[in-house]
């Protein structure tokens, strides 16, 4: 048994001769959403437990950044220590809250994060190679070439971030971290420190003076800005990327204040390319990143389309051969979500392994083939892919996407987000080794006692777990194995929750006493999700409760379910059948 059903490594997808597949003749799948609120989470135990501590990256006043190695994996992260006290609670609060909401391949991800009385404790991905601001320090100046490949993909973080009504309020140079090294020496980047971001309402102006001085819009330092403030940062990295120096300084280059003052007038801010060696469409992407009134600047989603960066490396920024883009593909059309919990240990590997070649490979399709740059793929933009390397008819492809979206969009939006699409890119076959699987085990075991239970995982993926960690299996508790047919249940409406267990209840017998289950709804449930017989027995004994409980109209908790089933079986079916 596989984490999740894919058929992996075909270079064509499996159902390409059958490119007309309709949602009808789908199987229903489970409704818990998986969603990066869902896969990031607050550890158990401590960071110390699972990461070791290399080496310091940085330190100041609000604490210490780590270079950690994950003891099990041996894969580097980066540990964010962060001493608590009132204004820095709300910091990383807030901070933790937007990353879990952000998913997106040029925003630095949160592993996860864990708190004491005393410090915060945030893992993220680790970028070997620095900040920009270090470059800045050691190159000086950056050519036209270097600082569009850049800025592109800062655009395209921040128009994610617009879109999902995020305004980030502190874009400088130390908070766009180098993630590689391009062979042509070209920057891939991300964007870092959601500390004092804000979610904000269009038309609707911030008060609250946050950021950094230099780079604050006029707006921003008068205290009333809008997300426009995150483009006039931009223009200020850009000119300082292209010219080696700050914009608007006139005669007095090192005060600070003098620059950013709040009576400061708008003729202040007028920019002047004499004597500077620019493209006039670089001249014309800074002055319209500088506006001076935020009504009048360039928007995130504008900048993108601006000619300065038509050129080839960025169109070529996520090149693939035809023959990964196919592979990928084919991996999207055979995924399979007929378990939901399956699904979620695999989000949650695919999550802390961003830095292997197949989650590269599909996150850089992703971006191709998200052509309004908005962060997102939505079902029209996933049909063109489909038509495009597989020469399907536009309406065979739109069932192809459709699909694929019922498969993979699990917070069931109608678009799928970067890590949706990069998860069901992946062969997850990758992942089905001893070593991922533990990490797996110990991931949802949140108590660390070796023990798995209801809350924190379905039995079946604990069953198979255990097994190739070489764990005894007869010493988990199998109450809980009930779980995901329970909520199946419970998404039922009265009438079908009735049709299951009343009408069919002499199917049952016959299931009890021949040892297999005959009720057409539940054999077909099985099938999907494959359980083992100990689960049918509880499953079986829970439609009796269901049945006594629908007819005295009461409600039954959850854990009275799991210890009457577990009393059903123990005392076999005979007396509860016959009563």
């Amino acid at each position: 048994m596989g984490i999740c059903e894919s058929s992996g490594n075909s270079s064509q997808p499996s159902n390409i001769n059958n490119p007309n597949q309709n949602q009808s003749s789908l199987p229903k799948r489970d409704t818990l959403i998986l969603n990066n609120g869902v896969i990031v989470s607050n550890i158990g135990g401590h960071t110390d437990d699972v990461y070791k501590k290399i080496k310091i990256l940085g330190e100041g006043g609000y604490g210490k950044v780590w270079l950690v190695q994950h003891e099990q994996l041996g894969k580097e992260f980066a540990l964010k220590i962060i001493k608590r006290r009132g204004n820095i609670d709300r910091k990383v609060d807030n901070e933790i809250k937007i990353l879990t909401k952000l998913d997106h391949p040029f925003i630095l991800k949160i592993i996860e994060f864990h708190s004491t009385p005393q410090e915060y404790h945030i893992i993220t991905d680790y970028c070997p190679n620095g900040d920009l601001h270090l470059e800045i320090n050691n190159k000086k100046r950056f050519s036209e070439r270097e600082a569009s490949f850049i800025t592109y993909q800062v655009l395209l973080a921040i128009n994610y971030c617009h879109k999902m009504g995020i305004v980030h309020r502190d874009i400088k140079p130390e908070n766009i971290m180098i993630e590689t090294r391009e062979n042509s020496g070209l920057l891939r980047v991300k964007l870092i420190d959601f500390g004092v971001a804000k979610i904000f309402q269009k038309s609707v102006a911030n008060q609250t003076f946050a950021g950094t001085r230099i780079y604050m819009a006029p707006e921003v330092i008068k205290a009333n800005y809008t997300e426009a403030c995150d483009l006039w940062s931009i223009g200020v990295i850009l000119y300082v990327l292209l010219i080696g120096a700050l914009p608007f300084q006139g005669s007095n280059k090192k005060n600070e204040s003098d620059y950013s003052s709040a009576n400061k007038k708008e003729k202040y801010y007028n920019l002047d390319f004499k004597n500077i060696s620019l493209s006039e469409n670089a001249k014309d992407l800074l002055s319209k990143l500088l506006k001076y009134n935020p009504n009048e600047r360039i928007t995130a989603e504008e900048a993108l389309k601006h000619p300065w960066f038509n050129t080839d490396d960025i169109k070529n920024i996520d090149y693939l051969d035809i023959n990964i883009i196919k592979n990928l593909l084919s991996n999207l059309d055979n995924y399979k979500s007929n378990n939901i919990i399956k699904c979620a240990v695999l989000a949650y590997l695919v999550h802390i392994n961003s830095n292997i070649k197949e989650y590269t490979n599909a996150s850089r399709l992703f971006n191709s083939l998200d052509l309004d740059h908005d962060g997102k793929l939505d079902k029209n933009e996933l049909k063109n892919a489909f038509i495009k390397y597989f020469s399907l008819s536009e309406a065979q492809a739109l069932n192809k996407a459709e699909y694929v979206f019922h498969n993979i969009d699990t917070d069931k939006n109608d678009l799928l987000e970067s890590e949706e699409f990069i998860r069901g890119c992946i062969n997850p076959d990758i992942f089905y080794s001893p070593n991922y699987l533990k990490v797996a085990f110990d991931y949802f075991d949140r108590t660390r006692d070796g023990k798995i239970f209801v809350s924190e995982i379905e039995e079946e993926i604990v069953l198979d777990i255990l097994e190739h960690i070489g764990k005894n299996a007869e010493e988990f508790d199998l109450a809980g194995c009930i779980t995901n047919f329970y909520m199946y249940l419970e998404s039922c409406n009265e009438v079908q929750q009735k049709l299951l267990c009343d009408e069919h209840y002499s199917f049952f017998y016959e299931s009890v006493t021949e040892g297999v289950l005959r009720s057409a709804p539940f054999t077909k449930f099985f099938e999907q999700t494959d359980y083992p017989s100990i689960v049918r027995s509880y499953t079986i004994s829970i439609t009796f409760i269901y049945r006594d409980w629908l007819k005295s109209g009461k409600a039954l908790p959850f854990d009275v379910l799991t210890r009457e089933a577990s009393r059903i079986i123990e005392n076999g079916y005979a007396g509860i059948i016959k009563k």
